[in-house]
């Protein structure tokens, strides 16, 4: 037995140095992923965080836009409102081009880094078409929700261009993916074209439908 060992020796040893460099590889492999899941980590601590808060304030509908991440610059904002409503059979849009009227975009890099402020007489007209749409025969058949959908873009500080899409409906805000803001952004453009625009203050809730 033992000259067996000591005839397969060169064996045992080159099985050994490979088991060790196997080994080693792994170590180092596994040393790698974990070097570059901190990295991710810093990275994602160290990006901008965008946050939406609505208020409502007397006569006028508020939203302010904050970074409560790590600092920005070149923010751009843009917001389009329109009237969304549903039937079992159907969904249509009517696109309302006045109910922001003041973007504010600040020179802020964090915390308040924009405000949309509602024209003054948005949410007075928006409760007028509601009561209008309660007092239709196919109110009962009918879901009507004012939303808007607000683009921010900006430069983080490796000076890349991140873009962010939030939907603010009746109850909610809620971010979404790119496609779904271009999808929404697409179907109120459309509403445009076919002439399903205009001012709140004119419009009706039969318009709508």
């Amino acid at each position: 037995m033992k000259k067996h060992l000591e005839n397969n020796r060169i064996y045992f040893e080159v099985f050994a140095y490979v088991l060790l460099g196997s080994a080693s590889i792994i170590v180092a492999y596994l040393s790698w992923l974990t070097s570059e899941k901190q990295l991710d980590y810093l990275i994602k601590d160290h990006q901008p965080i965008i946050n939406l808060k609505r208020d409502f304030k007397g006569d006028f509908e508020i939203i302010t836009i904050e970074n409560v991440g790590h600092h920005l610059h070149n923010q751009k904002i843009e917001v389009n409102s329109f009237y969304e409503s549903s039937t079992i059979n159907d969904t249509s849009y009517f696109k309302i081009y006045d109910y922001f009227d003041l973007i504010i975009r600040t020179h802020n890099t964090k915390n308040t880094i924009g405000i949309l402020y509602s024209s003054d007489y948005s949410l007075k007209e928006n409760k007028r078409i509601a009561h209008e749409a309660y007092n239709h025969p196919d109110f009962l058949k009918t879901q009507l929700s004012l939303n808007h959908i607000v683009k921010v873009s900006f430069k983080n500080e490796s000076d890349n261009t991140i873009t962010k899409h939030f939907i603010i409906d009746p109850f909610n805000i809620i971010e979404i993916p790119e496609n779904k803001h271009k999808e929404i952004y697409k179907n109120i453009e459309n509403a445009m074209i076919e002439g399903k625009d205009g001012s709140i203050k004119k419009i009706n809730f039969t318009d709508i439908l």
